[in-house]
């Protein structure tokens, strides 16, 4: 015995199993699609109220997070920056790069502070490439702002 089902769009009875009503020609006798939508913008309403949900629960960084972490790196280019004012030729400043150990030349002294020995090349008066060593202790002043303290290139 076949189950029969009405068809929703001209209501005659039609089998369960149809693919389309033999009376109308729906395609769609069952509503499935209206049914798949339904699913589709529940589902989406559901995720949209979860990723909310994610973003209101993410913790705003500190503000004062800066002061407990080590910056070695941003130390560093910082100095590049104060070194770069002071010679000659800026654009031809070559520092050593983080394969060439670049970090071993900063030392954390705590409390934002850090003492930077290492090395630059770039080029003379004449244009010839040199090596110049420099020593120098830049402090973070705060999240953004660097102060210089001493600064010594050989």
């Amino acid at each position: 015995m076949k189950k029969l089902i009405k068809c929703k769009t001209c209501e005659k009875e039609i089998s369960k199993t149809a693919k389309s009503c033999p009376h109308c020609g729906c395609s769609d006798p069952y509503n499935n699609m209206r049914n798949v939508l339904i699913g589709c913008f529940i589902f989406f309403i559901l995720c949209l109220g979860s990723c909310v949900t994610c973003i209101s629960s993410i913790p705003e960084e500190d503000p004062n997070s800066w002061k407990s972490e080590d910056n070695s790196i941003g130390a560093y280019i910082m100095m590049e920056g104060f070194i770069k004012d002071r010679l000659r030729s800026p654009a031809s400043a070559e520092f050593p790069g983080v394969f060439d150990g670049k970090l071993d030349h900063v030392k954390y002294l705590g409390d934002r502070k850090y003492i930077i020995t290492s090395y630059v090349d770039s080029q003379n008066g004449y244009g010839a490439m040199i090596r110049s060593t420099f020593i120098g202790e830049i402090e973070q002043i705060n999240k953004d702002h660097w102060s210089l303290k001493s600064l010594v290139i050989n």
